[in-house]
């Protein structure tokens, strides 16, 4: 921590009050392997020549590509790190090897290995986009690869946070670069966005909490340095001898806590300027104090009750449209893509905070709305309150303008998709988003959640099972099993789960479910296809079966939710 403080100044305002940190990234890490991705390679080839046909270049895939058949234990990552770093630095500024250098020096160092690796990356793309390899015309590869790299990366981040001084300071300086990185390729990735998403996300809380340690000492230290150098004061009048004064307390030693919360700044509102520039201004102010607590509070409701309050409140009529298609620009195809990854990772946190950045951004996009209950749903009993917010809410907004559920975006999106439509009819607009118009299935599975949350994954279990067998209908049997197969799927009990999905396919088709209740089967559809998808699913059933399971199962689901099935396969 002495080394991160020698290394930060404090900026002031005008009245001397601390406004904000300012973090020197490569003196904290201290690492000179960071600057090799922005050096060049010699003055007329800066980013060197393609290796992509040269044996050394082979001899570093055939390495890598151990871990796909046997795991990362299997490939000497010291050797091929090493060898990695000697091309960037020398003979090529190849993308690809710099994103499966960013994983293995993670994997040989830690976050150490991270920040470096990271930096790396950020250097390259920042001074050597337009000549890096593979070329600047093969847009999708590069995406390609920087997308793995955040998916893999994030997974073993959200697994195992850095633990000591030093392995959070460097998730610190990991984070930063991500975040540059993350705008670099904003700019640069223009047909194929990237998701780095789920790598900034996981790293986002250690990285604030850190910034807050480094934050208090500084201004602890910037108030001591204030009072050597003050001027000296005349000296008060002498007491009388009967009031001896007593000795001041120790100054309080300043306490690291976690990251401060940006306050947004608000401007004041405009009521002489009359109604409507009054509420707008008062409809931005919910939305921005609602984006800079999110984070920190992900549980309250006064966080999706106020960004509602400002994204709704202004709809009071449908937006215009032909046969149903409005003139509203679609969700970004970098924003599918990383919620597409959190579903597939099974990230819930991730997953509904990347939703709910969506909505703030598409608000007439309400499928975001379903998304982000389910995940306050799997997250437990603490977000019921915040769960029923955002259903009151919604209900409001679709009272006032019921067309909206029947739009859709300017390339055929749905504004909801057919499980949206369906959770909208069931629990919505019903019972005004209360918790019990949710269900008993509802309560059930927080309360699995709730044990599994405390190492009781099969009790959590034989709570769902149980509900299952006494369910009085075969619908709430059959939803019963759907739950039971999420709960299976988000604890990795991925063979009795493949089973389970067996047979409700079976039970769907002799039934006519796509027929008779569509929502459902894409329901029962999406679960299958993660099953599939899994890591594990692999060693259940084979490589061949679980990409031929995938295949069909996508061809399924794009003809009842093509939506759906894009935001699967996009990943």
């Amino acid at each position: 921590m002495y080394l991160a403080l020698r290394v930060v100044t404090i900026a002031r305002n005008k009245d001397s009050s601390l406004a904000m940190l300012d973090l020197d990234l490569d003196a904290l890490l201290a690492d000179p392997r960071s600057t090799i991705g922005l050096a060049a390679i010699s003055d007329d080839l800066p980013s060197g020549i393609d290796l992509r046909d040269d044996p050394e270049f082979d001899q570093l895939e055939t390495e890598f590509r151990k871990m796909e058949t046997d795991g990362p234990k299997a490939v000497d990552w010291r050797q091929l790190n090493r060898r990695t770093l000697d091309i960037l630095a020398g003979r090529s500024k190849d993308i690809v090897l710099a994103c499966r250098l960013v994983y293995g020096l993670h994997h040989e160092e830690g976050y150490k290995g991270l920040a470096v690796g990271s930096s790396i990356v950020r250097g390259m793309v920042a001074g050597h986009w337009d000549t890096l390899f593979p070329g600047v015309k093969r847009e999708r590869a590069r995406a390609g690869t920087v997308d793995w790299m955040a998916e893999r990366l994030g997974q073993l981040v959200e697994a195992q946070p850095p633990v000591g001084a030093e392995a959070r300071l460097a998730a610190l300086v990991a984070y930063e670069r991500l975040v540059e990185l993350d705008g670099l390729l904003a700019e640069k990735m223009q047909k194929f966005p990237v998701a780095l998403g789920p790598l900034v996300r996981a790293l986002r809380s250690v990285a604030q909490e850190v910034r807050g340690e480094l934050e208090a000492k500084a201004r602890a230290e910037a108030a001591a340095h204030e009072i050597a150098e003050a001027p000296l004061q005349q000296a008060p009048a002498p007491e009388p001898p009967a009031k001896a004064e007593a000795p001041p307390p120790d100054a309080p030693v300043p306490v690291a806590t976690a990251a401060p919360v940006v306050a947004p700044v608000l401007a004041d509102m405009p009521v002489a300027a009359g109604i409507d520039p009054a509420f707008e201004a008062l409809f931005s102010a919910a939305t921005k104090v609602s984006g800079a607590l999110r984070d920190a509070a992900p549980a309250d409701p006064r966080i999706y009750l106020a960004s509602r309050f400002g994204a709704w409140s202004g709809i009071m009529i449908a937006p215009p449209d032909k046969a149903g298609k409005t003139t509203l620009p679609p969700p970004q195809r970098n924003k599918l893509q990383e919620l597409a990854a959190l579903t597939a990772a099974n990230n819930h946190q991730g997953l509904l905070l990347a939703a709910e950045s969506a909505f703030v951004t598409s608000p007439y996009w309400l499928t975001m709305q379903h998304t982000t209950t389910a995940m306050m749903r799997a997250l437990g009993s603490d977000y019921d309150a915040a769960r029923e917010a955002i259903a009151g809410t919604l209900a409001v907004l679709l009272r006032r303008v019921p067309a909206l559920v029947d739009l859709s975006f300017a390339d055929g999106t749905p504004f909801a998709d057919a499980e949206t439509r369906a959770w909208i009819d069931e629990e919505v607009l019903v019972g005004g988003g209360s918790v019990s118009a949710a269900g008993a299935i509802d309560k059930l599975s927080g309360d699995a959640a709730r044990l599994a949350q405390q190492g009781k994954v099969l009790e959590g279990l034989k709570l769902l099972s149980d509900f299952a067998d006494a369910a009085p209908s075969g619908r709430e049997h059959f939803l019963a099993k759907l739950e039971i197969g999420e709960f299976c799927l988000r604890h990795d009990l991925i063979q009795p789960v493949l089973a389970l999905v067996q047979s409700l396919e079976k039970l769907a088709e002799n039934q006519g479910l796509a027929r008779w209740e569509p929502a459902l089967s894409v329901k029962l559809l999406v679960l299958a296809w993660q099953c599939h998808a899994h890591k594990n699913a692999v060693r259940v059933i084979g490589e061949q079966a679980a990409q031929q399971g995938k295949n069909r199962l996508a061809e399924q689901l794009s003809s009842l939710d093509i939506v759906q099935a894009v935001r699967l396969t996009a990943g």
